[in-house]
């Protein structure tokens, strides 16, 4: 690996500015830039669709929320239930 870059140093140095972006279209570095956009390429596909998803989630969950304020309201209104009622005691 350091002989290849050590090469690879050697060549750039030697190169006009403008050759050196059209110098080695299949070597090492070129493979290793390749594999990294092609990763980055599907994770960001894998992020968005994460993104999507959480979003749909977020709507939901707000949706429900909604749901059980209104029903907390309503149920806020409605008379104690019987068992909360205290039983009169009559004296026999």
């Amino acid at each position: 690996m350091c002989h290849r870059f050590s090469h690879f140093t050697q060549q750039e140095t030697f190169l006009a500015p403008e050759q050196r972006d059209d110098e080695d279209h299949s070597g090492r570095l070129t493979q290793v830039k390749k594999f990294i956009r092609e990763r980055m390429k599907a994770t960001m596909q894998k992020v968005q669709y994460l993104q999507m998803s959480v979003n749909g989630v977020k709507k939901e969950m707000d949706c429900q929320k909604e749901l059980l304020q209104r029903i907390s309201t309503q149920v806020g209104c409605l008379p104690p239930p019987a068992e909360d009622i205290p039983i009169p005691i009559f004296s026999k």
